[in-house]
């Protein structure tokens, strides 16, 4: 076995036993947009409308990346649990 091959498998191994799973670029960038439009929608007043456009934007968004097959949390998982992942048994659906 190359030097190569045993590289490869080291950090194949090292990926799957953090569960790291990299998502293609368009949809990396689809969740830095939800993840800055959730900062000024749960920081900012309910009562100005660059917070409801936030929400709302995040909304669709959301919506977006649930087209892409990803869920964001698991059951029975606390808020600071969730991240997004590709949905699977138990995955919240947006």
């Amino acid at each position: 076995m190359s030097v190569f091959r045993i590289v490869l498998v080291g950090i194949a191994a090292t990926a799957f036993s953090n569960n790291v799973f990299a998502f293609e670029a368009h949809v990396e960038r689809l969740i830095g947009q939800y993840d800055a439009y959730n900062d000024i929608c749960r920081g900012a007043s309910g009562d100005e409308k660059a917070t409801q456009y936030a929400c709302d934007t995040r909304g669709e968004v959301s919506m977006l990346l649930g087209r892409e097959g990803l869920c964001y949390g698991k059951d029975g998982q606390a808020g600071y649990q969730m991240k997004w992942h590709k949905c699977g048994k138990g995955s919240i659906r947006p």
